[in-house]
């Protein structure tokens, strides 16, 4: 059961920037293969603890994933010009011709970047480590930089977002000194947090209920298949 109208998850996000699309490829084998084991899916149903309770079910297996963050520490976290990625990438809001600001570098950071660069905007990128990607595997970073070096965005390391206005941001290096920046809004890449919020109200149904992927703990793709396979392995 799937409460949006798509497979995919984070990776239906993740397929969005440029040159992308062939990663929903492990959607598309995986929904292959559960129509050929005659899984049912049902797409545009959520679940919540009454759906468990009707349905009475031998075993729950939670897989709700995990939201982008808005750290609070951020002064103007909550102002209206300020989005995460996943607003971006989901197309839920467009921006065209503006200075746009997105925090952090990791992969979902710099494809963001790539994308907004795509609609004529002004892209800076504000990173609080010394380098750009941080934790990214190295070919990708060495693939993506040359094409937002040629949209011109600019890089900000060491730096770490502390204030947020309406039409500026205030940066600050490791040894304290403030910087205003320009900007008409910000786009937050500064992490995700697990979703287990159906986990917590059902977990005390039955003893079948299990939390899996980035609603137990964030990773990666591989990660979440991993979690999936241990679990339904060893349910009695």
């Amino acid at each position: 059961m799937e409460k949006s109208d798509r497979l995919g998850g984070q990776v239906d996000l993740a397929v969005k920037p440029p040159h992308k699309d062939k990663l929903y490829w492990c959607i598309e084998d995986l929904h292959t293969a559960c129509k050929k084991l005659g899984v049912e899916i049902r797409l545009s149903s959520e679940v919540t603890k009454k759906t468990v309770e009707d349905m009475k079910p031998y075993a729950v297996i939670v897989a709700t994933g995990a939201y982008a963050v808005k750290p609070k520490f951020i002064k103007g976290y909550d102002r209206d010009n300020v989005y995460t990625t996943t607003e971006i990438l989901d197309g839920s809001v467009k921006l065209e011709n503006k200075k746009v600001t997105v925090a952090g570098s990791g992969m979902t950071g710099l494809e963001t970047a790539e994308m907004l660069t795509l609609t004529n905007n002004k892209v800076t990128i504000v990173e609080m480590a010394d380098s750009i990607g941080p934790g990214v595997w190295m070919q990708h970073v060495d693939d993506i930089m040359p094409r937002l070096k040629e949209k011109k965005v600019k890089f900000l390391t060491s730096r770490k977002l502390t204030e947020i206005s309406d039409s500026f941001i205030t940066v600050e290096d490791k040894k304290g000194n403030k910087e205003k920046l320009d900007a008409d809004y910000v786009v937050l890449s500064l992490g995700a947090k697990s979703d287990n919020t159906l986990y917590e109200e059902i977990k005390n149904i039955s003893e079948n209920v299990y939390l899996i992927g980035d609603s137990e703990k964030v990773g990666r793709i591989a990660n979440a298949t991993r979690s999936a396979f241990e679990c339904v392995k060893n349910i009695k």
